[in-house]
């Protein structure tokens, strides 16, 4: 019997792998939350170097934009030559 009572707490005690996950998870940030931000910030910096006449800038921090944008739709839309297979 206490074999039995040993056993049962010693599993009780352990924590399930979902559940470290989920609290591990608290701390981690979104990457679709990430790259919007980062978006944002390469749009403002890119205005902010138009408006000083710096074009060559304003061109690469825009393209910059326009990566982020890109990997942005990867992530929000399923990829969909899995979905048709």
């Amino acid at each position: 019997m206490s074999e039995h009572l040993i056993h049962f707490s010693q599993s009780c005690l352990q924590p399930k792998s979902t559940q470290v996950t989920a609290m591990f998870n608290l701390f981690r940030k979104d990457p679709l939350q990430r790259l919007n931000k980062e978006y944002a910030r390469c749009l403002e910096q890119a205005r902010d170097l138009q408006r000083k006449g710096d074009i060559q800038g304003f061109a690469a921090m825009s393209a910059q934009a326009e990566e982020l944008l890109k990997q942005l739709d990867e992530i929000e839309q399923p990829d969909a030559t899995h979905s048709e297979t």
